[in-house]
């Protein structure tokens, strides 16, 4: 910051002292007496036609909430594909004919999330005499949980699975049995439960550029709580053998359990501006971005329950990874700010558009080769929040 800068903060802080001296000592009652608002001093008249937004006396506290209302989603949530071709054991043997039982035909995947809910985030703060410093401390919350269901008319439609296990042998077969592969299913379930934490310890300090912008600097220290839980069951099952479709077996019931948990803490930094229409009315537009030292945590466990009853258990694997995860938050919108008392207490409104982006956030495991058990893959899916924040400020 260069020296003019400097030397305009400082006029404006004294300025800021000298005004708050006055209307303090001036609104000073006899003792006994209850101190009352009183209308605006000449100073404040001449403020309020200005462009720049009234503020209380400095120094002084701040509390903040919003309400969200955000839809979740997430790459890599699929959990079947859905075919409209029914199974044939004759085409799956005719390499012309591949429409019933191969899910590249006509197959639509099937994934979870996409829903709206609502979600919160409190705030409270203090702004120092000094240079206008701000530092506050900021908890958002986000609990999502979502059900989705599919079915078929098995002699019109293929129910593919896609978070079974792909090589499974036959529990109640001899040592000969061939390789049994879960295939398709009549009906699936997948429910996603999201719990979302953030807490950061924010020191900012607004800035005037012009008449017209107001700018405010921000560093920040982020920690961040993301817990997933993708349970997908499959029903009625049917179980084929590699090199026969058509032979095999059923099951009643495919249960695959897992768990995407992350904690993550590290710095973060962003710039919020302001573009004023007057002293009243704004528009806002706030970015950050945090790169958080990060523990990621996955569970699969996978169950099945055939047509007797008995449950076997296929997959029980648990990974842990430390990585760094980035992290960006965009908000746009509009801004109202209104002061009373003699500019003791300040009262701001915003309703904007929210935008949370959590990049790499699902390591769920997928399973792909059914001739080699330890091979899988991790589906690397970004989180994405997205939707209306209405929000409140009180500075007193």
């Amino acid at each position: 910051m260069d020296g003019n800068l400097k030397k305009v903060f400082f006029l404006l802080g004294a300025k800021t002292l000298l005004i708050s001296s006055a209307l303090l000592h001036a609104d000073a009652a006899p003792r006994g007496s209850t101190k009352t608002c009183k209308p605006a001093s000449k100073q404040n008249q001449a403020q309020e036609a200005s462009l720049t937004p009234a503020a209380p006396h400095y120094p002084h506290f701040f509390v903040a909430a919003d309400l969200l209302y955000l839809k979740a989603q997430e790459e890599g949530l699929d959990y079947a594909i859905k075919n409209k071709a029914p199974f044939s054991a004759e085409e799956s043997m005719d390499p012309n004919h591949v429409t019933g039982w191969n899910p590249q035909s006509h197959g639509r995947v099937k994934n979870g999330g996409l829903e709206w809910d609502f979600g919160c985030r409190v705030g409270a703060g203090y702004r120092f005499y000094y240079d206008r410093w701000d530092v506050a401390l900021v908890w958002t919350h986000f609990d999502h949980g979502d059900t989705k269901k599919t079915h078929i008319d098995p002699s019109k439609e293929t129910l593919f699975v896609t978070r079974t296990h792909p090589d499974a042998t036959n529990p109640d077969g001899p040592d000969n049995t061939p390789i049994l592969i879960p295939y398709y299913a009549e009906k699936a379930r997948a429910k996603w439960d999201l719990d979302y934490d953030t807490l950061d310890l924010n020191l900012s300090r607004a800035c005037k550029l012009n008449r017209y912008t107001m700018i405010t600097p921000m560093v920040s220290v982020r920690a961040a709580r993301i817990n997933q839980d993708f349970d997908v069951k499959y029903y009625n099952l049917s179980m084929s053998t590699f090199f026969a479709p058509d032979f095999g077996g059923t099951a009643k019931e495919e249960k695959v359990d897992i768990d995407n948990n992350f904690l993550g803490i590290g710095p973060r930094i962003g710039l919020n501006l302001r573009f004023l229409f007057n002293q009243h009315w704004s528009l806002y537009a706030n970015g950050s971005g945090s790169l958080l030292w990060s523990l990621f945590r996955t569970k699969t466990v996978e169950t099945r329950r055939l047509d007797s009853g008995a449950k076997f258990p296929e997959v029980d694997m648990k990974d842990s990874i430390h990585d760094l995860a980035f992290n960006a938050d965009l908000s746009v919108g509009i801004q109202w700010d209104q002061s009373f008392c003699d500019d003791k207490y300040r009262l701001q409104l915003g309703l904007g558009w929210e935008q949370l982006i959590w990049i790499d956030q699902n390591q769920m495991v997928h399973f792909t080769n059914f001739r080699t058990k330890g091979i899988f893959s991790k589906d690397h899916g970004d989180l994405s929040l997205s939707g209306i924040r209405f929000g409140a400020r009180f500075d007193f």
